[in-house]
């Protein structure tokens, strides 16, 4: 209802004759909401652009598309502390209902690693595009390599593998990355 009363006093304020707005206020609203529009759109492209750059390595889909469970990262700045998110989802429709256990190593080969993780992901409440009803809360481990090169990221579950998951690497000086397909 809410919604409706707004569509009508919307159309209302644009019919002529609304003895409530006059012909001068009118073109300075208008001139106002295209300036919003203006400055939100060059937000989310920024923050989009910046997300987009910083993305060393990302992987999301269900586990059985997404390959193996080692990825090689090739790490191109030493030094800089980097971040790997971890987040187990649900496909949409669906729910979690229980915890879910994962493992989670970086480091190069043969030296000790970088992270070496067992995070429980709980069960938690979320709305929006790639998860609703409940599906699990992420993890997210910060570490600095100190060689560039390549590492291996190992993620395993104990007690069996979530339907989904989007793993994000970061590294904030990297600016040409890519993002996985649908973000």
């Amino acid at each position: 209802a809410g919604s409706t009363g707004a569509t009508s006093w919307f159309i209302d304020w644009g019919s002529p004759g609304d003895p409530a707005w006059t012909n001068s206020i009118r073109p300075l609203v208008t001139v106002v909401l295209y300036l919003f529009a203006i400055v939100a759109g060059v937000w989310v492209y920024q923050t989009d652009a910046t997300m987009r750059g910083t993305t060393l390595f990302e992987v999301s889909g269900p586990w059985e598309e997404i390959g193996d469970r080692n990825w090689t990262v090739v790490v191109e700045h030493p030094g800089v502390e980097h971040a790997l998110m971890i987040y187990p989802n649900v496909p949409p429709g669906e729910s979690s209902t229980r915890p879910v256990v994962l493992n989670c190593q970086f480091g190069e080969e043969g030296n000790p690693p970088l992270v070496e993780e067992e995070s429980v992901h709980e069960v938690v409440s979320k709305s929006g595009k790639y998860a609703t009803g409940t599906t699990w809360s992420s993890a997210e481990y910060r570490f600095t390599p100190d060689r560039s090169g390549p590492y291996l990221l190992i993620v395993t579950a104990p007690d069996g593998y979530p339907p989904k998951i989007h793993l994000r690497l970061t590294d904030p000086e990297k600016r040409d990355g890519k993002r996985a397909p649908g973000y």
